[in-house]
């Protein structure tokens, strides 16, 4: 990935760095010349039956490679058609391939070493992918891109580089290790669908460990759920069942940082790079992405900003978006996360208190401890309509605000009796995330990532999931990067089909 500071000649520079690799080929090829020379003095003076061994040596260690190679070549063909079978997906695409989930050390060479063996320097064709956004679609797309076995009979190889706004990956993803014995889901909680972590993290079967080991052991069966009354009061209904889980003693952002960005060198997150500008070079048909005083030219970009960065016009498409990929999205829901510590127990598993436009969820937090008895905690989230009444609060008038909402469900002031203490996550204060999650009330058209430019820049993210109904989720949300990079890797190597996601999904409309 080639990155210049602002007012350096950056495309002067760019094309003096053939002349310099020419340069360095020549004199090398110079110095591989007299080492040639040497070794013919020195094999000539050595005795017939010696060069005789030695041939002998060479050709046996030959012949052990060839083998091995033959071996190693048909021993992934087999995994790769094992692993994928019975799942929709491409057998020869690689996509559950066991290597995926290793954390490659600064000593490695690249994954893509492989795909571009047998090519010579000037035979390798690099394409560069920038990705704007460290959360669960832009990990998820750059662990898709970073692990993809391109055709090596085009010697391909991928660059991918992600420009994170903070210092830390996640996103709306984050977790607190110290307010409880058990680390907190500061952003999202929920699991839509236990399936779909092995399409996330690419790795086979990846539920089954998760289910036993790191899943909380409980479904829903039935919860309930409040709504409003035209005069203020609340009408208390059930509302069936749901396959939603909860981590247990575990968090969504514990999951990428070990099953997904764990595969990208440390070097491949750019963080504290707030991107303002990408403008789009037609001539040229590439991109550059301006962060700051840096400037990213790649191939394909891939931006998952949030919703609300995108409609606030915080970066500047040079030439603007079309009006449509924006005008047909509902804007972002206000709103916040908070977590109480009660001395007792007085409330139900989970409830719902829903609005026309907004949502209010409440569960019991405990629940998703399994180890020792710990604290009564409950966690909520107050997004939409539900959250209007708080605007310009303080955090003090937030929270007492809260608990007196608890002391009219429940009665005789019993969460304000009861309270200890809290942890309030307000996404208003993240400048680079603006709100909750996109509305769906009322649904609107959703069709996954967006691809303009000649199909080098493609929106996605949460707001723009697969399947089209699951916006809100990080299931949806990751699985938008997902399919962008894929959408991505088929323009750049058609021989294959690079689309991964079960059929099933894409079907489904709940």
């Amino acid at each position: 990935m080639m990155v210049w500071n602002r007012g350096q000649s950056s495309r002067e520079e760019e094309h003096t760095l053939p002349t310099l690799q020419a340069d360095v080929h020549q004199e090398k090829s110079s110095n591989d010349q007299k080492k040639s020379k040497k070794r013919t003095i020195l094999l000539l003076s050595l005795n017939r039956n010696v060069i005789t061994l030695i041939c002998l040596a060479f050709a046996l260690i030959g012949a052990i490679q060839n083998i091995g190679f033959g071996m190693s070549v048909r021993l992934q063909s087999f995994l790769a058609d094992f692993s994928s079978e019975g799942n929709g997906l491409n057998k020869n695409d690689g996509f559950w391939s066991a290597s995926s989930s290793a954390a490659p050390s600064s000593s490695q060479s690249s994954p893509y070493a492989k795909s571009t063996a047998g090519c010579g320097p000037e035979e390798i064709v690099k394409k560069r992918i920038v990705i704007v956004g460290g959360g669960a679609a832009g990990l998820t797309a750059a662990k898709r891109l970073q692990n993809a076995p391109l055709d090596s009979s085009f010697c391909l190889t991928t660059e991918v580089t992600v420009l994170e706004a903070t210092d830390r990956f996640g996103g709306r993803v984050g977790k607190d290790d110290n307010f409880t014995v058990y680390p907190l889901d500061l952003g999202a909680s929920w699991v839509y669908d236990k399936q779909r972590l092995s399409i996330i993290a690419q790795e086979e079967k990846m539920e089954k460990t998760l289910e036993k080991n790191l899943v909380a052991p409980f479904e829903l069966d039935d919860y309930e759920a409040y709504r409003v009354k035209p005069d203020g009061t609340l009408k208390k209904t059930n509302i069936g069942s749901d396959k939603n889980v909860l981590w247990s003693n575990y968090t969504w952002y514990d999951f990428f940082e070990q099953k997904v960005a764990s595969s990208l060198h440390k070097n491949q997150i750019a963080y504290d790079c707030p991107v303002d500008k990408i403008e789009y070079g037609e001539e040229r048909g590439d991109l550059a992405v301006f962060c700051g005083n840096r400037v990213f030219v790649a191939d394909h970009v891939i931006v998952t900003a949030s919703l609300a960065i995108l409609k606030d016009d915080v970066i500047n498409f040079r030439p603007p978006l079309p009006p449509t990929i924006l005008e047909g999205r509902n804007p972002m829901w206000r709103g916040f996360k908070i977590f109480f510590e009660f001395s007792e127990r007085f409330y139900e598993n989970e409830f719902v208190y829903a609005l026309d436009d907004g949502e209010l969820d409440w569960w019991d937090y405990s629940l998703v401890h399994t180890g020792s008895e710990g604290p009564n905690i409950l966690a909520g989230y107050y997004m939409g309509e539900a959250h209007d009444k708080f605007e310009g609060m303080t955090e003090e008038q937030v929270v007492k605000e809260v608990l007196k909402d608890l002391d009219v469900i429940y009665g005789k002031q019993v969460a304000t009796n009861t309270y200890v203490r809290h942890k309030l996550v307000y996404w208003k204060d993240f400048p680079f995330i603006r709100g909750t999650y996109s509305s769906d009330h009322p649904p609107s058209d959703r069709v996954g990532p967006q691809v303009v430019q000649d199909g080098r820049l493609l929106i996605a993210g949460e707001a723009f999931p697969v399947p089209p109904r699951h916006n809100g989720w990080v299931d949806g949300a990751a699985m938008s990067g997902l399919h962008a990079a894929e959408i991505i890797l088929n323009k750049i190597d058609s021989s294959t089909n690079w689309f991964t996601i079960p059929q099933r999904i894409w079907a489904e409309k709940d």
